[in-house]
């Protein structure tokens, strides 16, 4: 008869800042609320760095930063424990440190390897940085993919072949985003919105030829919510409003009070072949919004699915213009659409992946389970 294990204790690790409103802060705050909510799970404490303020992080203080979160995780390292963490390059050292010290390591893997080059050109690219990162994923005892589409690379290019490497799609508040529709509407009269970073990838340049087209309706702004360096492609734009980056719950009001939202992406670099998690879907779907986006890998798929979605080609901005227009003078088309999104947005709430997280602790500690492959 095999001994029972004992209940976890987890200690969740992020070294990139986990502010509000970044993708790293949204997915520490999931993270967090997915292992307080699985029972039987004690969450001892969260290394992170939740509280910087926005903008660009000076040199010395980034370095300061890292170090000391890569030696606040390898000192909270035993044998009893369970560390949950981000998959970071940097937290090799730590993680070696728990594997010496008998600690558990579950690692959330949230791209690429060419992911890392886009995020990072000078050192991306770098074989003893990619090297550096396998060994961390590899550090690990279990990998969760953070989103489905990543899973074949992960387990093929980071992953040793003892690894289990579990998908677990990243989420959102469901709750918290549809309360936003219950505060007064920032601007009167319709708007389409986009919410996220303004990189190549995201289709800016498609979109700001599409704000300038005939089809686009006539007096219906373009609202962006974010900041990057593809900024300068919509400034000067007579119908465009640029408000910069803002808080997740301002973001999510903007959102939640749209006519529509939008999402060109692109199919370049990596994600060509590995394709979109579609977060903005996601997200427009919690607010009841339906959302014109791209037919980029992923992204078709997710707007089928979901059911608030138009599909329209990623490269033509044409096609986006006629597609808003449609939606802004077909109210019952969109109110279908965003009822649509209401109840296929439910799967991807945050509490959804507590059980499929409490499987990859339990894997980390030595249980057999059944893998569910389902995103």
């Amino acid at each position: 008869m095999s001994t029972p294990q004992p209940e976890p204790i987890v200690i969740i690790a992020w070294i990139e800042r986990a502010i509000d409103g970044t993708a790293a802060g949204q997915h520490l705050r999931g993270t967090i609320a997915r292992v307080q909510g699985i029972p039987g799970v004690y969450l001892e404490r969260v290394i992170a760095d939740m509280d910087s303020p926005d903008g660009r992080e000076p040199l010395t203080r980034k370095l300061h930063r890292l170090a000391s979160l890569v030696l606040r995780t390898a000192l909270a390292a035993r044998r009893e424990r369970v560390l949950v963490v981000r998959h970071h390059p940097l937290l090799l050292p730590a993680l070696l440190y728990w594997r010496l010290r008998g600690g558990k390591i579950v690692s959330s893997v949230q791209g690429s390897l060419d992911d890392l080059a886009n995020e990072y050109p000078r050192l991306g690219k770098s074989k003893l940085v990619r090297r550096i990162s396998v060994a961390s994923a590899r550090s690990a005892h279990v990998l969760v993919a953070g989103a489905p589409v990543i899973t074949d690379h992960i387990r093929h290019e980071m992953a040793s072949r003892s690894t289990p490497v579990i998908p677990l799609a990243n989420g959102v508040f469901v709750r918290d985003l549809a309360s936003a529709a219950d505060e007064p509407s920032p601007r009167d009269g319709d708007y389409v919105v986009f919410v996220g970073n303004l990189a190549a990838w995201q289709g800016i340049d498609v979109m700001a030829r599409a704000v300038q087209h005939e089809a686009w309706p006539h007096g219906v702004p373009l609202v962006v919510v974010g900041d990057g360096v593809e900024r300068r492609l919509l400034e000067g734009i007579p119908n465009v409003e640029l408000l910069g980056r803002l808080p997740s719950r301002e973001a999510a009001v903007w959102y939640a009070h749209a006519t529509c939202a939008l999402s060109m992406k692109k199919s370049i670099g990596s994600v060509a072949q590995h394709g979109y998690w579609p977060f903005k879907l996601i997200e427009s779907a919690a607010v009841g919004v339906p959302i014109v986006c791209s037919d980029a890998k992923g992204m078709a798929e997710a707007a089928q699915s979901l059911g608030n979605g138009v599909v329209v080609p990623a490269e033509d901005e044409g096609a986006c213009a006629r597609a808003v227009r449609a939606l802004v003078s077909e109210p019952e088309r969109r109110a279908a659409l965003a009822a649509a999104g209401r109840i296929g947005v439910q799967r991807f709430d945050w509490s959804s992946g507590a059980p499929t997280l409490l499987q990859a602790i339990q894997l980390a500690q030595g249980e057999p389970h059944q893998i569910d492959e389902r995103p």
